[in-house]
């Protein structure tokens, strides 16, 4: 069994390193198994995305039928698969880099929802605010200034390991915190 040698820098994605891996450990049967693979896991999943975003958005806009947004739904996904993974993913990172933390933050906040303060509107508007202006400098440092401000932003407790956010959204928690106590009538009461 022949082996492919990676050169770095001439893999754009894992995709390639993966079906290479698979080949040198089960031959040609490892690659279709790998297909398999993914191909049930990708159907199963865009199933699922379609039908979901069909029936809302049947209900959102009711004059297209949830048949019509089904095939509109599959069209378009169509389209851009053909892009290809590269071009998909160089549009797709630095969106999900840029949703990923503000949705994390969502979910922790809601999680201690009960254990905040009665104040805590300001605590999930200011923490919310401030991870999302930290992703989007994070974004636009990487993509437009290809990491000319890496050496500042590694300041920032967390940051070497892609968790900057964290900590900001740490500090956002204690600005909030304090805001809803200086400010009246910050919100609505605690009633969880």
């Amino acid at each position: 069994m022949g082996t492919k040698a990676i050169i770095p820098g001439t893999v754009d994605h894992g995709a390639v390193v993966l079906s290479i891996v698979m080949t040198q450990l089960l031959g040609n049967g490892g690659t279709v198994l790998l297909a398999v693979l993914f191909s049930v896991a990708c159907l199963s999943v865009c199933i699922g995305l379609v039908t979901s975003c069909a029936q809302y958005f049947t209900t959102v806009f009711s004059k297209i039928s949830y048949i019509q947004w089904v095939l509109l739904l599959c069209v378009a996904s169509g389209v851009v698969a053909n892009l290809g993974l590269s071009q998909i993913l160089k549009v797709s990172v630095p969106i999900l880099g840029f949703l990923y933390p503000i949705a994390i933050t969502l979910m922790i906040l809601g999680i201690l929802h009960s254990w905040l303060p009665s104040y805590s509107r300001p605590v999930y508007v200011i923490t919310i605010i401030m991870v999302g202006l930290f992703s989007l400098l994070e974004i636009i440092n990487s993509t437009i200034f290809n990491g000319e401000f890496n050496p500042y932003l590694l300041w920032i407790p967390l940051q070497t390991d892609g968790f900057g956010w964290i900590t900001i959204g740490g500090i956002g928690f204690v600005l909030g915190s304090i805001a809803g106590k200086i400010l009246p009538n910050t919100g609505h009461t605690n009633t969880a």
